[in-house]
């Protein structure tokens, strides 16, 4: 989540930009499970019964949508507990540190690498940005 102090910082285009980016996705993501029949997932809590594969189908196909948003909803949101974020760059960098490789793993093979952590892989994704961002926080 975003610190008080950094949105207090963005200069108004930037936050209106930001703004209208975060609304476009939440419509679309609506229109998504409207479309689907689950108009009240949207409000209902975490664990319903969908699918990975359903959920992912379901939001990839509408144009603005990818592999990334679709698995951070289900980890974020829906708080499955086996997601590892397609092209994450922020995962992908802090396992490259880690691991002491000399470029960041293409998704298939951060998956063969961390099939290990199954079912927890989102639990190791959040534990990979936490890294990051220190690390980041750590060189500013």
């Amino acid at each position: 989540m975003a610190k008080a102090k950094t949105i207090q910082t963005l200069t108004p285009n930037r936050l209106r930009f930001a703004s209208r980016w975060l609304a476009k996705r939440d419509c679309a993501l609506k229109r998504v499970l409207d479309e689907y029949g689950y108009p009240q997932l949207w409000d209902r809590p975490p664990g319903f019964s969908m699918t990975v594969d359903l959920v992912c189908c379901a939001m990839t196909k509408h144009t603005g949508i990818g592999d990334w948003t679709a698995d951070l909803y289900l980890s974020e949101c829906l708080l499955r507990c086996d997601i590892l974020p397609k092209g994450d760059i922020g995962v992908q960098e802090a396992f490259r540190v880690l691991k002491g490789l000399d470029a960041r793993p293409a998704h298939e093979k951060l998956e063969a690498m961390t099939k290990h952590w199954c079912p927890w892989r989102s639990v190791g994704t959040r534990m990979l940005w936490l890294f990051y961002l220190n690390r980041r926080k750590a060189n500013c």
